[in-house]
């Protein structure tokens, strides 16, 4: 109803009522994605996985997830660029919840660099397993922060604009659930800047 008012299909509307209209909408998404989040720790939680396990190619995922992201790196002056061969052998894993993984880690670090930076993905064949690199040139995790960034509803003390701490617990529980594991190094400096480094491996020969 938000959208029809906005619309105004049911008539107009004025200059005030439009930004109380907007504001509100932003508002209704943030909760929808709070709720989404939130089932999807519920689900993910459960080992359920394995059932949406198929052959995938994980550059095609990439790119997607750079596509996705990369508009929210221009609006705010981020670069987000891809390193990664296009002939990436194929995995059987859960193709829709490794690009949320990637896609949440990807957005994150968009979230938290300054305009001018760079985000990077990086996928590479490791022989037995496949490994994920999001690198930023942000303002990187504090110490103190470090060991408990990928806890649920955990959101940092350095940081202006919090989330609601779930989208790396969620891409932790993701990781997980195919068998692989998750972690964070910060400071890690690239082009003489501080920033962070977020990797995740899956491997290559996982059944169901």
């Amino acid at each position: 109803y938000n959208q029809v008012l906005l619309g105004e299909f049911a008539g107009p509307i004025n200059d005030e009522q439009r930004e109380m209209l907007e504001r509100n909408s932003v508002r209704i998404h943030e909760l929808l994605t709070l709720i989404n989040d939130l089932l999807d720790v519920s689900r993910i939680g459960t080992g359920s996985l394995a059932r949406e396990f198929e052959p995938v190619s994980l550059a095609k995922i990439g790119q997607t997830c750079l596509s996705v992201v990369q508009p929210l790196g221009a609006d705010k002056g981020v670069t987000v660029e891809g390193e990664f061969p296009p002939e990436l052998p194929e995995i059987v894993a859960a193709g829709s919840r490794l690009q949320q993984a990637i896609t949440n880690l990807l957005r994150n670090a968009v979230k938290f660099t300054p305009g001018g930076g760079k985000v990077t993905l990086r996928l590479e064949d490791r022989g037995d397993h496949i490994q994920t690199e999001v690198i930023d040139t942000g303002v990187g995790i504090s110490p103190e922060d470090l060991p408990h960034i990928f806890d649920d509803f955990y959101t940092g003390n350095n940081v202006e604009g919090k989330g609601q701490g779930l989208g790396l617990s969620i891409a932790k529980k993701i990781a997980e659930g195919h068998r692989g594991r998750i972690w964070a190094e910060s400071p890690y400096p690239l082009e003489g800047r501080k920033g962070s480094r977020f990797i995740f491996t899956i491997p290559k020969n996982l059944v169901p």
